[in-house]
C-alpha cells in the first residue's frame, strides 16, 4: 500500500481512543470516602460530579478532523510584502500601493472595450439605413422629363 505522511498521521490518531477507560474497580475506589489530613472522612468526588463529566464525552475525533481539513485546504496569500515610504519609517503594502504594474498584464489591457464597438455598429447601421431610404426616396420620386425624353419615339 502507497504511504504518506497524510496517511501515517491518520493511522496513529485512529489508533488512539477517545476517552480514557478505566476499569470498574477503580472507578469504585474514587467513590469511597477518604480521610483527609485532619482525620475525616470526606467524599472527594460527588456522583453528581462523575455523571456530569461522563455525559459530555465526545465520540469525535478532532485530531483527525484537524489534519483532513489541513489536507484539503489550499495555501492562504498573504499581502504581507511591504515597504518604507518614507525616512520616518511609515510602511505600506506594495500591491496596493500602485508599484507592481497589474493592470498592464490582464488580457484585456490595450483592447477596445465592449460598449465602445457596439456603439460604433449601431452608429455606421443608423447611418447605412438613412443612406438607403434617401436612395428609395429619389428613386420613387416624380423626374421631370427633358424635351428630348418627352419626344416620342418614332
Amino acid at each position: 500500500m502507497y504511504t504518506t505522511l497524510s496517511n501515517l498521521i491518520l493511522q496513529s490518531q485512529a489508533s488512539k481512543p477517545i476517552a480514557p477507560k478505566y476499569p470498574a474497580s477503580y472507578e469504585q475506589n474514587l467513590r469511597k470516602p477518604l480521610e483527609n489530613w485532619f482525620g475525616t472522612k470526606r467524599n472527594l468526588f460527588r456522583k453528581s460530579r462523575t455523571k456530569y463529566f461522563n455525559s459530555f464525552v465526545q465520540k469525535r475525533n478532532f485530531v483527525q478532523k484537524n489534519v483532513l481539513d489541513v489536507m484539503k485546504s489550499e495555501p492562504v496569500e498573504s499581502e504581507s510584502v511591504k515597504f518604507i515610504d518614507k525616512a520616518s519609517g511609515d510602511t505600506q503594502l506594495l500591491k496596493s500601493s500602485g508599484l507592481i504594474p497589474v493592470y498592464k498584464e490582464k488580457k484585456e489591457f490595450g483592447q477596445v472595450p465592449d460598449y465602445i464597438i457596439k456603439k460604433a455598429r449601431e452608429k455606421e447601421e443608423k447611418a447605412r439605413r438613412i443612406d438607403e431610404e434617401l436612395k428609395a426616396s429619389l428613386r420613387n420620386r416624380d423626374n421631370q422629363l427633358s424635351e428630348t425624353d418627352r419626344a416620342p419615339h418614332s
